[in-house]
């Protein structure tokens, strides 16, 4: 991908900024497409032998590092975030940069979401609060903060994620070659 590629989208990034350029376009939501996502599945239940793993590592009692199958609703994180793909000229869409969590551990309700504040959103909306909308609250902190070059998200997990989502896509590449990653 070259920077060409980006230049619609990267042109909003003065957009929160105290002279915003009035030609600049707001952001585009990122998400992966039913296509990738069915790529993804495939990959990772390729490689865990016809299972879906939650990427939320457990330790056992001997120390060692498991995943567990997941058995319920779940959600593909970016690892990295969007906005600082696009800021860096990267394409967030990466099976490099995804990783299947259970949607209660993303942005849901459990002790300790990776997304704290959709999960606070959620349960405002619940709860029946609509002004000022929790979810616009939201998305406009992950804005400012990713202008700010500030994480907003539970990081604590990243660098196991990258490491598992690397190997996993390797594999699957290397086994595959044919199957490449769809752009679209």
């Amino acid at each position: 991908m070259s920077k060409e590629d980006f230049r619609p989208i990267r042109q909003w990034k003065h957009a929160f900024s105290a002279d915003p350029d009035p030609e600049s376009t707001p952001p585009q939501e990122v998400r992966f497409t039913p296509r990738q996502k069915q790529w993804l599945e495939t990959a990772w239940r390729e490689y865990f032998h016809g299972k879906l793993p939650s990427a939320i590592p457990e330790s056992t009692p001997d120390g060692k590092i498991v995943l567990h199958q997941l058995n319920e609703k779940y959600e593909w994180h970016h690892i990295k975030s969007p906005q600082d793909c696009l800021a860096a000229f990267e394409n967030p869409n990466t099976p490099q940069n995804a990783v299947p969590l259970p949607a209660r551990f993303h942005t849901g309700q459990s002790p300790l979401p990776i997304h704290p504040d959709i999960s606070q959103a959620k349960a405002q909306w619940v709860e029946g609060i609509r002004h000022p909308d929790p979810f616009v609250s939201v998305r406009q902190t992950h804005r400012q903060k990713a202008i700010a070059g500030q994480i907003y998200w539970d990081s604590a997990y990243d660098d196991f994620f990258l490491y598992l989502a690397q190997v996993v896509t390797e594999k699957y590449l290397h086994e595959h070659p044919q199957n490449t990653w769809p752009e679209g």
